[in-house]
Order: C-alpha cells, then structure tokens, then sequence
C-alpha cells in the first residue's frame, strides 16, 4: 500500500519514502515509525504509541525511540533538505 501526506509518498512494501521525485530507502524502525505518524497524520502521535507500536508491552530499558526518531530526521534532513 501507499501512504500520501502532502508532497511525501510511503511505499510501504518497499520501505522507500519519495518526495519530488527523489526516493529514500528506510530502514525497519525509521519506516515503522514514519508508517504509524503518516496513517495518523494530522493527529498527533504519542511516545507511548509509537513504543507499543514498535516493542508492544516490552519497550527496551533505554530511550531507544529518542534514538531512531533521530535517525530518522537526520535521514530526512540529508535527502530532502
């Protein structure tokens, strides 16, 4: 299936994100994330909800999700400026 929010296009069996044309191969958790933000989209997403949605009732120790929303941004930040 295909996600579309504004100019940006998921591939979700791809895991490729496009956006003027340009495409962005992502990783497991980046698409996870961007999949659940862009289904909800415009309503707001919670930490809570995006842990359950990656980890269900057994989130990591540590605040792995600050880590791969970082990730993400960072990978959206470098293609698509």
């Amino acid at each position: 299936p295909m996600l579309v929010v504004e100019d940006y296009a998921l591939d979700v069996q791809a895991g490729v994100l496009s956006h003027g044309g340009r495409p962005l191969q992502l990783h497991a958790t980046g698409l996870a994330i961007l999949r659940r933000l862009m289904q909800a989209h415009p309503r707001p997403v919670s930490r809570q909800s995006l842990a359950e949605g990656l980890w269900g009732d057994e989130p990591p120790g540590s605040d792995p999700l600050r880590t791969h929303v970082y990730l993400l941004r960072q990978a959206l930040l470098d293609r698509f400026g």
